[in-house]
């Protein structure tokens, strides 16, 4: 068993700063960077992409703060608290949808090519998910169920429990890799897209068994069934989109 502090935040000064709210950030920041620094390699506007990326980060964090009050409506106090999203309380399901359909209207608004885009983003999507689930870890929040494992960790006094933040890192971690290994080898425009949701749903999936959720559906997580409908559907896009 390992014992551990989790950090909620710390202060400069009179600024709070929330360790979730800093990972989140350099998760978009490293995203945007780096797509922006290869657009050029793939004929692709660069500046579009940092517009685009407004248009997601928007979406995602609306869809993503929707779903999960939704969700959990009960642990919020009062209306307010649903803006408090530096203090964690994103569903990562519900941020793919609102960045999804922010991207789309963005494409169909600027007239450009939606799966070009969206195979270009991709991989570097996997890794802001991998960079803010340390945000998750550091916080101790999304935390796993009780562990009898050398690995399990106890915060603040608690029983020893999965480090699910952890190995849901090391699965965004593994997707982006397996991404961008493939990018340049893809056959048809949107496979490096609908890759990454079909592997984030399996590692999605399999990682939620170790998490620790306030209520299941037919005895799994409300998030699994999710990824179960998006892996469906992009297995569809996928095998029509390949012929």
């Amino acid at each position: 068993m390992i014992a551990y502090n989790p950090i909620h935040y710390f202060e400069l000064g009179p600024i709070k700063i929330y360790s979730f709210g800093l990972m989140f950030a350099i998760g978009v920041a490293v995203a945007a960077f780096l797509s922006y620094k290869t657009a050029k390699k793939y004929d692709l506007d660069g500046k579009k992409i940092l517009d685009a990326l407004v248009y997601i980060l928007v979406g995602a964090l609306v869809g993503a703060r929707l779903v999960y009050f939704l969700l959990y409506y009960y642990q919020f106090s009062s209306p307010v608290e649903f803006f408090y999203i530096w203090e964690g309380g994103l569903a990562s399901h519900g941020g793919f949808i609102g960045g999804f359909l922010s991207f789309y209207l963005f494409s169909k608004k600027h007239k450009i090519n939606f799966w070009k885009y969206a195979d270009l983003l991709a991989p570097y999507i996997a890794l802001a998910l991998a960079i803010v689930r340390i945000g998750c870890f550091i916080n101790w929040d999304d935390y796993g169920k009780y562990t009898s494992l050398p690995w399990g960790i106890s915060a603040e006094g608690d029983f020893p429990r999965h480090p699910a933040q952890i190995y849901h890192i090391i699965s965004d971690f593994m997707v982006f890799l397996i991404l961008y290994k493939i990018k340049d080898k893809k056959r048809f425009d949107g496979q490096i897209f609908l890759l990454l949701v079909i592997l984030y749903s399996i590692g999605r999936f399999i990682v939620d068994f170790f998490r620790d959720y306030d209520y299941y559906v037919w005895g799994i997580a409300p998030s699994q069934i999710f990824v179960t409908a998006l892996f469906i559907t992009s297995i569809i896009l996928y095998r029509k989109m390949k012929t």
